[in-house]
């Protein structure tokens, strides 16, 4: 996501399609709502992950197998 994605805010219209996406098509309006609010929240965080990256540059876990060698 682009910080000139960032800068749009999502309408409801587009959340509702989002929301059908991902099998919430039957929540309720109150629900509907609060769930547009926090998506808001989720777009702008998602906009600061860096995206030019590799994502080799910073891996989850690293598993180095030298460290577990057999001991005796």
């Amino acid at each position: 996501m682009s910080e000139e994605r960032a800068s749009e805010e999502t309408t409801p219209e587009a959340l509702a399609v989002l929301a059908r996406q991902a099998g919430l098509d039957q929540l309720p309006g109150a629900y509907r709502a609060e769930l547009l609010a926090a998506w808001r929240h989720v777009e702008r965080m998602a906009a600061r992950i860096p995206a030019a990256r590799p994502y080799a540059d910073e891996p989850a876990h690293v598993f180095d197998p030298t460290r577990f060698g057999a001991e005796g």
